[in-house]
């Protein structure tokens, strides 16, 4: 059951709340970036999307203006992008940017909404609190019901 080097979500204010197929972790967001990195996470995405309405994307001087006054330093930023789905992409591999631009509310005076996706890292950092003497093969099956539930509801 090994999930080494797959994407790993980890939501802050999913715009799909409601969903049930997401994991929710019971830590906190910056705590849970912060056990990511400790786990081994080199790169995150940070996805940015309207609180309602839409980014506008006419301004990219604007944009990187509004973003050098809320970070300490844009230059650890390795890129930035709008997606297809009109949400802003920042990437970068520098932990304290990362806490940094997570605090961000609002872009260009949008409220905004938040969510990072780390990269290179396992799931188990996600479980630490199952017992390790749970043998795997029960736990798999615990969680394979849990999807079975989820689907079908």
């Amino acid at each position: 059951m090994s999930t080494a080097h797959t994407l790993q979500n980890i939501e802050m204010e999913d715009w799909a709340s409601n969903s049930k197929n997401l994991f929710r972790s019971k830590l906190a967001l910056h705590d849970q970036i912060i056990c990511a990195a400790q786990n081994g996470a080199h790169k995150f995405n940070i996805f940015f999307q309207a609180a309602s309405g839409s980014l506008p994307q006419l301004y990219p001087k604007q944009l990187k203006d509004n973003l050098t006054v809320k970070l300490r330093n844009v230059k650890l930023i390795d890129h930035i992008q709008f997606t297809r789905q009109n949400r802003l992409l920042i990437s970068t591999e520098h932990l304290e940017t990362v806490m940094e631009i997570t605090n961000i509310k609002a872009i260009m005076g949008i409220p905004t909404i938040c969510s990072v996706i780390s990269e290179q890292i396992t799931s188990s950092f996600l479980l630490h609190n199952v017992p390790r003497d749970i043998p795997v093969q029960e736990l798999a099956d615990e969680l394979e019901a849990e999807n079975i539930k989820m689907h079908e509801a």
